[in-house]
């Protein structure tokens, strides 16, 4: 079983497929290798059938501030010509959706795809599910983590100054993002005006400090030094992790995701 469905951009650097839920419904849903745990948006629940099954699953921001989630079960979700049926799903109040996304109906997780492997090919702009029939790349290892019906995929980074960092692949962000007690060694300074600092404040209350900079030198996969991004902009948060590494790294190729494997494998692709 292969197909492929083109992708489309939301806020720059969220990728949205297009599904067919139970009922027939049409919608797009993000694919989020970030999120953990399937999503749908509460304004959606009712209209896809989704049923509550009266579990909750607390999810964690990469903050460490826990996000409690109503379960319910999707009857079935669609993408291409793969049909998942009794998707385990969360679902989440989103409020007022931002202009473009009017159409999301929930987000995917890596869960979605946990028998199949899937490719997003960033430069041709389609996400390819099934055996990948375009030719081979550079294989890497990932570690997974499940946590009830949260999957989340880790692989290990060298940064500059040559250290080994382990960073979650969450194709749901956009920048580089490294844990602050990293920005030392890396030669970034707070105080520095070429740094920017901003603070605010997420939907739990908790209050953030960020710092934003670019890195001078290479970022590049352990064992696999051709996968790489130069010079990257980096935002430098104390998060529960290492880091993460997201759209702006990914983009440059197509990556296909094969869990069952624990491996990604990454192409340079021709748009």
């Amino acid at each position: 079983m292969s197909s492929t469905v083109p992708f489309s951009r939301v806020a720059q650097h969220l990728v949205a497929i297009p599904t067919t839920a139970s009922g027939g419904l049409r919608s797009r849903f993000l694919l989020d290798t970030g999120i953990g745990v399937n999503l749908v948006f509460q304004a959606f629940a009712g209209r896809m059938g989704v049923i509550p099954t009266g579990e909750t699953f607390t999810g964690r921001r990469m903050s460490g501030q826990p996000i409690p989630l109503g379960m319910g079960r999707l009857p079935s979700l669609r993408v291409g010509d793969l049909e998942v049926r009794d998707v385990p799903v969360g679902v989440h109040e989103m409020g007022n959706l931002p202009r473009g996304m009017e159409d999301v109906a929930g987000i995917l997780s890596l869960g979605f795809f946990d028998r199949v492997p899937f490719t997003i090919d960033y430069p041709r702009g389609e996400v390819r599910i099934g055996v990948d029939p375009r030719g081979s790349g550079v294989p890497v290892p990932i570690r997974l983590i499940r946590e009830g019906p949260s999957v989340s995929a880790y692989l290990r980074m060298l940064i500059p100054g040559d250290r080994t960092v382990e960073v979650e692949v969450d194709s749901g962000t956009d920048v580089l993002i490294l844990h602050s007690k990293l920005m030392a060694g890396l030669g970034v300074d707070p105080q520095a005006p070429s740094t920017q600092r901003r603070e605010g404040t997420d939907e739990t209350g908790f209050r953030y400090t960020r710092y934003f900079s670019t890195l001078h030198g290479q970022v590049r996969l352990e064992g696999a030094p051709e996968i790489s991004q130069s010079d990257p902009r980096a935002m430098f948060q104390e998060i529960i992790y290492d880091g993460l590494i997201g759209d702006e790294f990914l983009r440059q190729f197509a990556v296909t995701f094969d869990l069952e494997r624990s491996t990604l494998v990454f192409q340079r692709t021709i748009g």
